[in-house]
C-alpha cells in the first residue's frame, strides 16, 4: 500500500470539516494534533497514522459510550458487503475509534483489503503455496490452543487491525457444530476477550447461512444487511427478511438489522423504483443509495476506504452521506442480550433448520 498523504484541504473533505482550516492550522500549531511534514513549497501534509487525533477532533463519527459488535451479512454474494464493513472499519478508526475487522468469509476479501500478504511468488509451486497458507495463525488455530491475540493484524491505521480470514474457516464451522454451546462458541472465545480492547468489533461474513453465521447473529448489537437496487436482489430480499426475523423470533436475539441500498443507478427507472421501495418499505432503512462506480473499486484496490481515496467523487459523498445516518443508529442501538450463560426462551436452531424451513422440498 503507498502512502497516503493528506493536505488540510483534503482532511476538511475527509471529514466533514469545510469549516474549520483555522482551527486545524492552530491545533496544529498548538501541539493539540500531531505535526504535519512540509512540503518545499511550505505545505502541510499528514500521513494516515496521524490522522485518528484529527479525527476524533473535527470528524463527524461520536465515540462510543461502550463496546459495539457489528455484522455484515447477506445471503446474495457481490453487494458490497466487504466494501461496506472496510469503509466503515477505516472511517471509524480514522476518528480514533478503536476498531477491529474479523474476517469470516472463506474468500478473504477483507484480509486481502487491509494488506494481508502471505508471500506467494510466481516462481512458487503449488506446493509451496498451500505450505504457506497453512502456516496462517487464525480462528481455527484457536481449537488447537492457539492465542488470540497473536492472530491480531495491525494496519497503515494505529487504531484499526483485522483478523485474517483462511480457507480453514470451513473445518472451524464443522468443528464448531460438534460442540456444546456451538452457537456461543464465537461470543465465548473471540468477541469477549476482543470487547477489552477494542470498541468497535466488525464481523465480515460470507454468503453462506451455517454456523459462524449463526454465531455471529447472536453475539451482534447491529446486523448490517447491503440490498441491491436490482430487480434479481428485490424478488429474494422477501425470504431473506423472513429468514432473519425468524431467527431473531426462535432465539429471543434483539439485535439491530439496518439495510444500506446499494448499486443505486439514478438515471435508471427500474433502480430508482426499487429503491423507493425499500426507503418506503424497510425499516431501518438509509436513505442514501451507494453507486457503484470505478472510485469505489480503485479505492478498495488499494485498501482505503473511498472517502480517504478520492474524498470528491460521487461515491465519497454517498458514503459519507450513509455514514452519518448509520452512525446515530449504531450509537443509539441497545446492547443484544442473547448472551450463553443467561440464555432464555427458545433454543437457537441449527443453520441446516433454518435453511429447510424457509426452503420447503416440493
Amino acid at each position: 500500500m503507498s502512502k497516503n498523504l493528506f493536505t488540510v484541504q483534503k482532511i476538511q473533505k475527509v471529514f466533514g470539516a469545510s469549516d474549520h482550516r483555522n482551527t486545524i492550522l492552530d491545533y496544529e500549531e498548538k501541539g493539540k494534533i500531531p505535526q504535519a511534514t512540509r512540503t518545499k513549497g511550505g505545505h502541510r501534509k499528514w500521513e494516515t497514522c496521524d490522522l485518528p487525533q484529527i479525527g476524533e477532533r473535527f470528524g463527524f463519527m461520536e465515540k462510543l459510550v461502550e463496546p459495539r459488535i457489528l455484522t455484515f451479512f447477506s445471503t446474495k454474494g457481490g453487494v458490497f458487503k466487504s466494501s461496506l464493513a472496510i469503509n466503515l472499519a477505516r472511517m471509524a478508526a480514522l476518528h480514533n475509534i478503536s476498531t477491529i475487522l474479523v474476517g469470516l468469509d472463506t474468500q478473504c476479501d477483507s484480509s486481502g483489503t487491509l494488506g494481508y500478504d502471505i508471500g506467494l511468488a510466481e516462481s512458487d509451486s503449488l506446493q509451496d503455496a498451500e505450505n504457506k497458507i497453512s502456516e496462517i495463525y487464525s480462528l481455527p488455530d484457536l481449537l488447537t490452543g492457539g492465542n488470540l491475540f497473536d492472530m491480531i493484524v495491525d494496519t497503515d491505521i494505529p487504531t484499526l487491525s483485522y483478523l485474517p480470514e483462511t480457507p480453514d474457516l470451513d473445518f472451524l464451522e464443522e468443528k464448531i457444530c460438534n460442540m456444546p454451546m456451538r452457537d456461543f462458541w464465537l461470543s465465548q472465545n473471540v468477541i469477549q476477550p476482543l470487547r477489552d480492547k477494542y470498541s468497535l468489533i466488525i464481523l465480515d461474513l460470507g454468503p453462506a447461512w451455517n454456523m459462524l453465521t449463526v454465531n455471529s447473529l447472536a453475539v451482534c448489537d447491529v446486523l448490517i444487511s447491503p440490498i441491491e437496487c436490482k430487480f434479481n436482489h428485490f424478488r429474494n430480499i422477501k425470504t431473506f427478511r423472513h429468514k432473519i426475523e425468524k431467527f431473531k423470533s426462535d432465539t429471543g436475539s434483539s439485535f439491530e438489522h439496518i439495510y444500506v441500498p446499494v448499486k443505486h443507478s439514478k438515471t435508471q427507472n427500474l433502480s430508482n423504483d426499487i429503491f423507493k421501495f425499500y426507503i418506503s418499505n424497510f425499516p431501518n432503512c438509509i436513505s442514501t443509495g451507494i453507486r457503484e462506480t470505478q472510485q469505489g473499486e480503485d479505492a478498495i484496490a488499494n485498501g482505503l476506504s473511498v472517502i480517504e481515496y478520492d474524498p470528491m467523487c460521487p461515491t465519497a459523498d454517498d458514503t459519507r452521506s450513509m455514514l452519518n445516518e448509520l452512525w446515530p443508529k449504531i450509537l443509539c442501538s441497545k446492547k443484544n442480550d442473547l448472551v450463553a450463560p443467561k440464555r432464555a426462551g427458545k433454543p437457537i436452531r441449527s443453520s441446516s433448520n433454518l435453511n429447510k424451513e424457509n426452503h420447503p422440498q416440493h
